[in-house]
């Protein structure tokens, strides 16, 4: 069986060798999963990291290698084997382009649509696109139900899940191009302990309890890459700098409202929303006869970033004061509240409102249950299997779990660099009167 895998032999710095079918990679060959080779998979982080430039693409390769070795070891048969295969390799071509980061353009246009909008794309193409169609032929509509499934099963838990074949591809391969060490856990350890959990007639991915420190290091890996990468505080500038001229584009019609309006859970033109990759996106903004937008788009790319003039310890600042948390955090809700206090900011400070940017940023590991809430669904935590058959969550039976609850929450403000001592000024103001 393990020769059926290797059509073609593809090499890869993270897991050596990635066999691949004929099918995949007429898949590959593609012309959606090919725009994924121009999608960096951590969107500005390379302004930070320099070697933060792998795409999306490598990292399509690393989660079918990784969801191969996960069917092997769960015993699935050639069938069960060959449909995650398929469905890690697409899970992630509706990405926009810079990612998450990119997403927001869905979200400027479409502002009902769910958080993970790239997943109602990666839906719409996997079944509407024509080659996608072609390739996968009579094999489509079980690809979309393992990408789209609400029964839990195992064969989708190796796709999506909290054990999945894309956190232990991307955490290992964001820490390698990322050039830290923080991502690195023991996926061979892990990778020889999971085993199939049954309840009814649901199915999860469990680990032997041997693997509980493996699975632990797994978890804290996650933690301390967002900690430590994901939310940068210049990446964060960066991101929000973006974020922001992709909404005022949308807002004053610079973008092209079909390629990123979403209805019904589909993008109006599939073809214009795939032609926006990274390099298409930035320049379409960086050549904007709007200056604003342009000047937003031209410091990204010479590096001109917005510098953090002012930061506020949410969490510190509840135990101070209850009441006005609450108030704080009913505005930070409300993204049209966050704009006119941005600005009432910039009017303050004197600098263009435009040029102002006030995020919240949270930092936890979901996988990590926070004192006083709720259990959640099976589907959503890390399951250690006894000695004994018993099936206990590892946040229950955790040490860590208990010592920290790995959860912090900041308000930042940004703007140019210039303007940082008034807008540190206005903040503190501004604090005083929430």
């Amino acid at each position: 069986m393990a020769t059926a895998w290797e059509f073609k032999i593809i090499r890869d710095p993270i897991h050596g060798y990635i066999g691949l079918t004929k099918q995949e990679v007429e898949l590959l060959d593609t012309q959606p999963m090919q725009r994924l080779r121009r999608i960096k998979q951590l969107a500005n982080a390379h302004l930070v990291y320099p070697g933060a430039v792998h795409t999306r693409f490598d990292h399509s390769l690393g989660t079918l290698h990784v969801a191969h070795r996960l069917a092997c070891q769960l015993g699935f048969d050639e069938s069960q084997t060959k449909l995650v295969r398929l469905a890690a390799l697409v899970h992630d071509v509706g990405h926009a382009a810079f990612s998450h980061v990119g997403e927001k353009a869905l979200l400027a246009f479409s502002p009902d649509s769910p958080p993970d909008a790239h997943q109602l794309v990666t839906l719409q193409i996997v079944q509407d696109h024509p080659e996608f169609k072609r390739v996968l032929g009579d094999q489509l509509q079980a690809v979309v139900e393992c990408l789209n499934s609400k029964q839990p099963t195992v064969e989708t838990a190796v796709v999506s899940g909290p054990l999945d074949a894309d956190k232990l591809d991307y955490l290992l391969r964001d820490s390698y191009f990322a050039g830290v060490k923080y991502g690195v856990f023991d996926l061979e350890r892990i990778l020889h302990k999971v085993q199939v959990v049954r309840s009814g007639n649901e199915s999860y991915i469990g680990v032997a309890s041997k693997a509980k420190d493996a699975l632990e290091s797994y978890r804290l890996a996650r933690y301390l890459m967002h900690a430590q990468v994901y939310q940068h505080h210049a990446r964060l500038a960066a991101d929000g700098m973006l974020i922001r001229a992709i909404r005022l584009a949308a807002e004053r019609n610079k973008l092209p409202a079909a390629a990123f309006k979403l209805q019904q859970g589909k993008v109006q033109d599939l073809n214009q929303y795939l032609r926006f990759d990274d390099f298409t996106l930035l320049t379409t903004l960086r050549d904007c006869d709007d200056r604003q937008i342009a000047g937003l788009a031209q410091r990204l790319e010479g590096r001109r970033l917005f510098k953090l003039a002012w930061e506020l310890d949410l969490t510190e600042f509840k135990s101070r004061n209850v009441l006005a948390s609450d108030r704080l955090n009913k505005l930070l809700a409300d993204t049209r509240r966050i704009s006119e206090v941005e600005t009432s900011l910039a009017g303050e400070a004197g600098c263009a409102p435009e040029f102002v940017i006030l995020m919240p940023q949270t930092i936890k590991n979901p996988l990590y249950r926070l004192p006083g809430t709720p259990l959640g669904d099976l589907g959503e935590r890390l399951l250690i299997v006894a000695d004994d058959g018993r099936t206990l969550p590892l946040d229950e039976i955790s040490p860590l779990a208990v010592k920290s609850t790995l959860f912090s929450e900041r308000l930042l403000l940004y703007g140019p660099e210039d303007f940082r001592q008034q807008l540190r000024a206005a903040a503190e103001a501004w604090l005083k009167s929430v």
